[in-house]
């Protein structure tokens, strides 16, 4: 969830750091591949940002015809590393 309006990701107390792991759930348990993962931020002043480009490929279930990349059990929630430079 993002509330610009009070700068936040999230929802009360949640915030962007340097690290930030982004969760996919699968619920419908979906077969597919996904990957090239980034954060953009407009900040309050204007100016833009984007976190580094998480690269890996995921695929879910893991035994999958057309599987690619990082194998997730279909019962997993894939989680993406994202990373901001200083």
């Amino acid at each position: 969830m993002l509330d610009g309006s009070a700068g936040r990701f999230g929802g009360p107390g949640k915030t962007l750091g340097m690290h930030n792991v982004f969760s996919i759930r699968n619920p419908g348990q979906d077969s597919f591949s996904i990957r090239r993962f980034w954060i953009e931020l407009e900040l309050a002043d204007g100016r833009k940002c984007s976190s580094d480009i998480s690269t890996a490929t995921y695929t879910q279930p893991m035994d999958w015809l057309y599987a690619e990349g990082i194998g997730v059990p279909k019962d997993e929630n894939i989680a993406v590393d994202i990373w901001f430079k200083p």
